[in-house]
């Protein structure tokens, strides 16, 4: 049993300041605490109410499925109330810094507090906009099916998540942002300018066209997105994966590259040589017709066409050639690989009189042959 279930003196009221009383089943009402300044009452099955406390900090009650209203808090600066089924308003809460009030499916206003930093509310269906929050700087709204608008102007914001958010077409202007999740929002037609992104995420949007240009970006992630047609210049980019783009004609160079995945693009016709590129997925892009020299490649996963017309497009002996030549090579799926060593193209490679030192690179391949197939 918690303290809060006890019977408290005066004295004992007037002087606390600190509780936890979580997952406690007894406890149905939050009694007037006026110097309590932190509150932990997260898994109260039967807490239903929670009274004004004049000078609360900190307030965690997570979980609470019979609570209905956070109520007013001067002073309050951080609250989380995630996964409360019943729960349809918060109180003002002008000093407020941090909000998470995710999974509460009856709420529909976010309180408008000027502070507020650090904002989480996915899967609230009924939110359909924010109030205008200048300061904040961490943004999750995933999966707010009714949410159509973001504040025009976030200019603090570092970090979005937005995704499946099937009514949200337009982003606004983020010019600090630096980590960005949109993915699965289906009305969105591009993204803004995004001068310090190091991440974008844009998987599953499908009227997703173009996207700006981004000078210090590190990792685009753009799978399913099948009207994008053309990846935008990153200088710095080291991971791309755009997985089932169908309009994607050409992989631009990037030359920090280090991972890319281009899977199931059928109209990608060639890779540039990146010279840092380590890990190369190509298995389903049937116009690809040859590979670049690719000096730190580690890994690679491809097709060899083998009674597999759809992708009859690599040479074979190019194929060889690129596994004898990968000391460092560490990974290799090459599909129907074991088919492919006893086809007539693999010998004759393999003991053509111009192939120096095949004999110490067979005997290489083979032992990857055994090791990886």
């Amino acid at each position: 049993m918690c303290i809060l279930c006890t019977p408290l003196s005066q004295d004992q009221v007037d002087a606390i300041w600190n509780v936890e009383c979580e997952g406690c089943p007894n406890l149905t009402i939050i009694p007037d605490l006026p110097l309590l300044r932190h509150l932990r009452c997260a898994g109260c099955p039967n807490l239903t109410t929670i009274p004004v406390l004049p000078n609360l900090v900190m307030l965690c009650s997570d979980d609470c499925p019979l609570l209905t209203a956070i109520p007013e808090s001067p002073r309050l600066e951080t609250l989380f109330c995630r996964d409360c089924p019943l729960l349809v308003s918060i109180g003002g809460v002008p000093n407020l810094l941090r909000l998470d009030c995710s999974l509460c499916p009856l709420l529909t206003v976010i309180p408008d507090s000027p502070r507020l930093a650090m904002l989480a509310f996915d899967h609230c269906p009924l939110i359909t906009a924010l109030p205008l929050l200048s300061n904040l700087s961490d943004l999750s709204c995933d999966g707010c099916s009714a949410l159509a608008l973001l504040p025009p102007a976030l200019s603090s914001l570092t970090r979005l998540h937005c995704r499946n958010c099937p009514l949200l077409a337009v982003l606004p202007v983020m010019p600090q942002l630096r980590f960005l999740d949109c993915s699965g929002c289906n009305l969105l037609v591009t993204v803004p300018e995004l001068p310090v992104a190091a991440y974008l995420r844009c998987a599953n949007c499908p009227l997703l066209a173009s996207l700006p240009s981004f000078p210090v970006l590190v990792k685009l992630f753009c799978v399913e997105c099948p009207a994008l047609a053309t990846i935008p210049e990153c200088p710095k980019l080291e991971s791309l994966i755009c997985w089932r783009s169908p309009l994607l004609v050409t992989v631009p160079m990037f030359p920090l590259l280090t991972n890319l995945s281009c899977c199931e693009s059928p109209c990608v016709r060639a890779i540039p040589d990146l010279p840092l590129l380590e890990t190369l997925f190509v298995d389903g892009c049937p116009s690809l017709a040859s590979l670049p020299t690719l000096p730190k490649l580690k890994r690679l996963v491809c097709d060899l066409g083998i009674d597999h017309p759809r992708n009859e497009h690599l040479p074979v002996a190019q194929l060889t050639a690129i596994i004898l030549s990968r000391r460092r090579l560490k990974k290799l799926r090459w599909m129907r690989f074991k088919k492919f060593i006893s086809t007539p193209q693999y010998s004759a490679y393999l003991n053509s009189p111009g192939h120096i030192g095949h004999r110490i690179e067979t005997a290489q391949l083979r032992k990857m042959v055994s090791e990886r197939t």
